[in-house]
This record gives structure tokens, sequence and C-alpha cells, in this order.
């Protein structure tokens, strides 16, 4: 599992995503993976752990898109991650077994924007509204991530995404230095995607 990050303040919110597979048989990698998915300039969703997972989320997304006039909110992304997990419990509970954790941000029915973050459990899919968060890859302690997320982000400030994605790209050989940011602007709700 790579790593994944995000902070809501007050008038923006950033989501970043690194950009490495990485083949646990072969122990080769490449530094090309999407891990972050802007649905529109209002939602934005980064996903790690089991790329077939996500896939499966990418695809009950566009569903769910064509099925509501295009309408979709971080409130829906919700629902369909917990919808789609109950399925799982019922049907393949062997999946609840693969790592699968990922952030989400923009606008929710309420109109407000929020960050959500959420991550597969036994029972399922839980998920909480926070104001910042990481979600460490495999090989490294969620005590460290948040060091590093909370030395960049709060402490250097400067360009703390570039910073965080190089501190943990340099203690994990599942994080590569470039990945892909979002940044959601509050007052004009509307979000850009760039590469780090």
């Amino acid at each position: 599992m790579s790593v994944i990050f995000g902070m809501h303040e007050a008038d923006k919110i950033t989501l970043v995503a690194d950009k490495r597979e990485y083949n646990q048989n072969t122990k080769e990698f490449n530094d090309n993976a999407q891990k972050l998915f802007m649905i529109h300039e209002q939602l934005c969703i980064a996903m790690a752990g089991n790329n077939a997972i996500s896939k499966v989320v990418n695809l009950e997304i566009d569903k769910h898109i064509q099925y509501n006039n295009g309408t979709i909110t971080t409130d829906d992304l919700t629902d369909i991650l917990k919808a789609l997990y109950d399925r799982i419990i019922e049907k393949s509970p062997a999946i609840l077994n693969y790592p699968f954790c990922c952030i989400y941000a923009g606008i929710g029915k309420d109109g407000k924007s929020s960050l959500v973050c959420g991550t597969r459990c036994k029972n399922g899919y839980i998920n909480n509204t926070v104001s910042e968060i990481i979600f460490a890859p495999a090989d490294m302690e969620k005590k460290e991530c948040d060091g590093i997320l909370l030395k960049n982000y709060i402490m250097v400030r400067g360009d703390f995404p570039k910073n965080i994605l190089l501190d943990v790209s340099e203690k994990s050989k599942f994080v590569s230095s470039c990945g892909d940011k979002w940044v959601f602007d509050i007052s004009t709700q509307k979000g850009t995607l760039t590469n780090i």
C-alpha cells in the first residue's frame, strides 16, 4: 500500500497520492500509477491498497453518475463505498483481507466542503470526516507518517504536499517522490488537478 493524504483548511482542501505501483512477487515497480481521480471539479478521490478494489470503486462511481444525471457528492461516495462493502461481506467476505483505504473531498449534499477518510474493516467500510489525514504505506508505521505530515504541514509549510511526498518516499519502497495533487478552492468551489 502506498501513501495518500489530505488537508482541509479554511480556504482550500488539498488531496495527494503518489504514483508508485509495486509488484510484491517480482519486486519491480513503476511510477505511472493513477491513484487520485478527479470525478468533477467539485469532487475527487484518492485510493490506496488493492488495485482491483480501486477499479471496482471507479466503476461504481461511473454507474452512479450515469444513473443520476452526473450528480455525485461526498455523501454519495460514502453511500457507494458502504453499499460496495455490504455486497463484499455478503458475497465474497475473503476480499475484506485485501487492503483498501481512501480519502475523498469536495462538496456534500448540504453544499458544504468536506474531507472524508475511509477504510475497510471486519464489518465492511468505515469513514470519518477529518481536517487532515495520512494513510501510511505498508512498510512504515502510521505514527512516523503522522510526524512527517505534522512537520511539513504545520511547522515547515512551503510546498508541504511535495515535501511530505519526498519525506515518505525516502523511507518507503512503496512510495514514489512523484504524485498527483488536487486543490479545491472553497470560495469558488472548483478543484484543480496537477502533478507533483
